[in-house]
């Protein structure tokens, strides 16, 4: 993961197969975003 300095806002939207994760800064610029299937296994490989 890069290194960020600042203040940072995670929004999750939550579905019922997939969720998305969005990382942004305060100014609206996206750090990051990803799509994950809503199963235990898929969390637990990401989250390496």
């Amino acid at each position: 993961m890069e290194d960020c300095c600042g203040p940072q806002i995670v929004g999750i939207d939550l579905h019922r197969r997939r969720s998305v994760l969005v990382r942004m800064t305060p100014a609206g610029e996206l750090l990051g975003k990803a799509r994950v299937d809503n199963e235990p296994l898929a969390f637990a490989i990401r989250s390496r």
